[in-house]
């Protein structure tokens, strides 16, 4: 009888993890877009009408968090993720379409527990003109 209990209580032990993990979603919106955004979750995509737009990622938890480890990668540009619920692409000038993903790998919540993590999402963008476009200009000069 005792196996039994102590399989019971590892198994409850093992979902209430991976409940926590499911509560993990990273969210994001694409910047410098002719029309407002919202935060959606896992994907994101639209045209942009500024050469320097942007890919702003969010983690979203029921639990209060302390601190963040992201991996992120994709099209060439800029990245600002500080260990906090947010991470920023910023695209490179020459760079007219691409695609951008953010993970969080690692959570720490306030309460002192962490958890590895896999929660991630894409955001895709292109640009479609409406403000100078850096590759006019090169081809100008």
């Amino acid at each position: 009888m005792n196996k039994y209990t102590i399989a019971a209580v590892l198994g409850l032990g093992l979902a209430s993890a991976s409940a926590s993990a499911q509560d993990l979603v990273v969210e994001c919106l694409i910047s410098g877009t002719p029309t407002q955004q919202t935060l959606t979750p896992n994907f994101c995509y639209s045209r942009t009408n500024v050469p320097d737009a942007g890919v702003y990622f969010k983690l979203k938890s029921s639990k209060s968090i302390a601190d963040v480890t992201w991996s992120y990668g994709g099209s060439s540009g800029s990245w600002r993720c500080n260990g906090n619920t947010s991470c920023f692409y910023t695209v490179a000038r020459n760079v007219t379409y691409g695609s951008v993903e953010a993970c969080v790998t690692r959570v720490l919540y306030t309460d002192g527990t962490w958890e590895n993590a896999n929660a991630c999402a894409t955001g895709e963008f292109w640009y479609s003109g409406g403000g100078p476009n850096p590759l006019e200009n090169e081809d100008a000069q």
